[in-house]
């Protein structure tokens, strides 16, 4: 039998217990995936900037 997902299925509430020092392990992780998710973001944005005031440094070394 083939299981097929889609985003139409019902969605349904779960209540999860996890022990605490897993929690707090759950909590680091997502706080430094939310950090690391905003620097990423930032860091993209600044190189696009750059990229658009003085264009890209590959053009120059294009064998193309």
């Amino acid at each position: 039998m083939k299981l097929i997902q889609t985003n139409q299925a019902r969605k349904h509430p779960a209540k999860l217990k996890l022990d605490e020092s897993l929690a707090t392990q759950a909590k680091v992780m997502a706080n430094d995936l939310s950090t690391s998710e905003a620097s990423c973001a930032a860091a993209t944005e600044a190189w696009d900037d750059f990229n658009e005031r003085t264009g890209s440094f590959a053009d120059e070394h294009s064998t193309l």
